[in-house]
């Protein structure tokens, strides 16, 4: 039983019922032809397949004398747990497993792949959040380091500013609005970077892609955040200069 993907591809339109095929070494004769399901939305060809007799794998193509898996299914999803355990007792007599030996075999649920793969996306997420912790420190400090050198090249710029009658709140004010204004531009250009990205993919079909809003409210927050504290110190840095000494 072939599969519409190899279908299309051995015989280009033909009807290759009756026709020969070849898998690896065996040559087989197409009986008939499985319903088309179509790619799923994770890329997932379901119809690139052929189905042979159990007992031709086994002996002809795979030399085993076991299965690799079994595929059981319910006719009600509320006999699963009696079904596996059916299952369970059967594989374990035929085993010859004695009462206290372990299972030596595993079943696969729908939802145990579900919990496998919420793990996975606690575990993706919980790794993204600590990337982005070191590179928000990261960016921060060199905001930091940025305005120091700012503070530093701007000495008569802070003592002029002081003589004419600016107070300490107001240089600290400059200072920590120039802070954030380089936090949120660069916080601009990654989410104008990220926005880009996704919709590249999607364009491409490569991968899913769902932009919403939240991302561009926590880049906001966030970038004002970093800019706030990473620029307190050298605002009063800058605001502590005196005068008399800036402008000598």
């Amino acid at each position: 039983m072939l599969g519409a993907t190899p279908a299309k591809k051995l015989f280009e339109g033909e009807d290759p019922i009756g026709k020969k095929i070849r898998l690896g070494q065996v040559s087989f004769e197409v009986a008939g032809l499985l319903q088309e399901k179509g790619l799923t939305e994770s890329g997932y060809d379901p119809d690139d397949r052929a189905l042979i007799p159990l007992t031709t794998s086994i002996s002809r193509l795979l030399n085993q004398t076991h299965l690799h898996s079994i595929k059981v299914v319910a006719v009600r999803p509320d006999k699963v747990a009696e079904v596996m355990q059916a299952v369970r007792l059967l594989l374990r007599r035929n085993h010859n497993l004695s009462p206290l030996a372990e299972d030596d075999f595993r079943f696969v649920t729908p939802e145990g792949i579900m919990q496998w793969v919420t793990r996975s996306e606690q575990a993706l997420n919980r790794m993204l959040i600590l990337v982005s912790t070191v590179s928000l420190l990261v960016g921060g400090i060199v905001i930091m380091n940025i305005l120091l050198v700012s503070i530093r090249e701007r000495v008569r710029e802070i003592g002029i500013r002081r003589c004419f009658g600016a107070r300490r709140s107001d240089i600290t004010q400059q200072f920590l609005f120039e802070s954030v204004f380089v936090s949120l531009l660069g916080g601009a250009l990654g989410v104008a970077t990220g926005l880009g990205v996704s919709l590249l993919l999607e364009r491409l079909d490569f991968l899913p892609a769902q932009v919403t809003w939240e991302p561009f409210a926590l880049a906001f927050v966030f970038s004002s955040l970093v800019g706030l504290v990473f620029g307190i110190q050298p605002a009063r840095q800058a605001a502590r200069l005196s005068p008399d000494e800036t402008l000598r």
